[in-house]
């Protein structure tokens, strides 16, 4: 139960809260107590939704409250509803503010991820994007990490005999990136791993991917750059391409150069703007727009008519958080949405409401509830 007082209003810039609602702000603005606005206005929406109040019973609560409640706060709290779409009168703010509400408020998905980017190297596991380290290395190269990714320099000439192979492991909720021996740069989506060299030995640079990952490829056409998912391998020598294994089937999407794509006696060759797509032993290819399908290396969050149910997988894998469709036509529902990928997942929740006023979201914990608003989640 959520108490407020004085001192609780005087922490809360209730513009600021309203340009949140309005759509004008983000979460990641707000500091606790107007988090806890905001929770209890999201709640008082979805408890009037689902369940039977009075009017004249919530107004006489108003009136013989209303000499404790400042007119500032009265006249926030009659925008607050209005913005929520509620149809009460402003005696419902008393509801939402007073002691006597047994009901718990309803959660923010503001939840940061609790994973860590971990790297595997000889027989030694090392915890990553935290700050500046050095990672201790072999003969072949100089290694270094920071918040946002890790490099491997090359220190010398190649190695006589092949290195062991060095394991990058990109847990739900992040997103990390890497800089190989050769130059060629990997971005690393969330619940990704790469296999690959410290320094890249013989006629091939090889690695193995599970996930998704962006790769910007430096180009040594004596040494071509390969890489790895389960049977299928992509052969290039200067390309950016993106490669997404999160499902059943690989989809690669080529942004630049030339790109070859086989699997055991069949393969693709893509041109700038094509994708294969390898499922159940079938190799095909077709046009896309790439920048749809790579705009999360940019940072950015970009769906075209896809289905809720679509969209909760990327989220849950980029905010380690588990969706549940409470109501199966929540799942069916289709949304187009394009923004900046915003620090908490609450800021997305809140745009998706915006497109729609069908679809509901309830936070327990690290699991969001997904329903229509006409039944009770």
């Amino acid at each position: 139960m959520m108490h407020t007082n004085d001192n609780d209003d005087k922490q809360i810039d209730w513009d600021k809260l309203l340009e949140v609602l309005d759509g004008n702000g983000s979460l990641e603005t707000l500091n606790k107590e107007e988090r806890e606005m905001l929770a209890a206005t999201m709640d008082m929406q979805v408890r009037l939704h689902v369940d039977k109040f009075s009017e004249d019973i919530l107004w006489n609560r108003f009136v013989a409250a209303k000499e404790r409640s400042r007119i500032r706060r009265m006249v926030i709290i009659r925008r607050l509803i209005a913005a929520a779409v509620l149809v009460l009168t402003v005696g419902a703010g008393l509801w939402m503010l007073a002691p006597w509400r047994k009901h718990r408020p309803a959660e923010l998905a503001n939840a940061l991820p609790s994973g860590n980017i971990l790297l595997k190297r000889g027989g030694g596991v090392f915890t990553l994007g935290t700050g500046k380290q050095s990672i201790p290395q072999g003969a072949g190269a100089q290694i270094e990490s920071d918040s946002t990714g890790i490099t491997y320099a090359p220190k010398g000439n190649a190695p006589e005999v092949a290195p062991l192979l060095d394991t990058l492991v990109v847990p739900r909720g992040r997103q990390y990136g890497l800089e190989l021996s050769d130059g060629t740069k990997v971005w690393l989506n969330a619940a990704t791993t790469l296999v690959y060299a410290e320094t890249f030995y013989g006629s091939t640079r090889d690695v193995y991917v599970t996930g998704e990952a962006y790769f910007e490829v430096a180009q040594n056409s004596h040494q071509p750059f390969i890489v790895h998912v389960d049977a299928l391998s992509m052969k290039v020598l200067g390309t950016t391409f993106n490669v997404n294994t999160y499902e059943t089937n690989v989809v690669t999407t080529l942004a630049s150069g030339k790109l070859l794509v086989a699997v055991n006696d069949h393969q693709v060759t893509l041109q700038p703007g094509e994708q294969s797509v390898y499922n159940n032993g079938a190799l095909s290819k077709h046009t896309v727009d790439a920048s749809a399908f790579t705009a999360w290396k940019d940072g950015e969050l970009f769906f075209d008519d896809a289905p809720m149910s679509d969209i909760a997988k990327v989220l849950s894998r980029n905010y380690e958080y588990n969706f549940v469709f409470d109501d199966p036509a929540a799942a069916k529902m289709q949304f187009t949405l394009g923004m900046h990928s915003p620090v908490y997942l609450q800021d997305v929740l809140i745009q998706i409401n915006r497109s729609s006023n069908d679809i509901q979201f309830k936070v327990e914990d690290r699991t969001v509830h997904v329903t229509m608003k006409n039944n009770k989640p």
